[in-house]
């Protein structure tokens, strides 16, 4: 075990997709206590928190954006086109 962790090192990338990973589990423990709360100073001090983390994991994926660490993948043309019929259908019922 020792060598193990002599040879594991985590680089920026590595350090900031954990980073992004934490915010994001984090902001959803978040909503979920939010959901839960049944008295108004509990569901303040949780809404406080969750938009606290919220902000802190965009910020972390913004840095991964501008360092080129998360690039979104361009979306199939066919893809796209299945997903916006099915809203076509959701918005036709209203």
């Amino acid at each position: 075990m020792a060598s193990y962790k002599k040879e594991t090192t985590l680089n920026e990338k590595d350090s900031l997709q954990d980073m992004l990973n934490l915010e994001k589990a984090i902001v959803k423990i978040y909503a979920m206590a939010l959901t839960e709360g049944s008295s108004k100073c509990f569901r303040t001090l949780i809404k406080n928190g969750f938009t606290s983390s919220a902000s802190d994991q965009f910020e972390v994926y913004q840095t991964m954006n501008k360092e080129g660490y998360y690039e979104p993948a361009p979306a199939d043309k066919s893809v796209m086109d299945k997903e916006k019929d099915k809203f076509k259908k959701v918005q036709a019922c209203f």
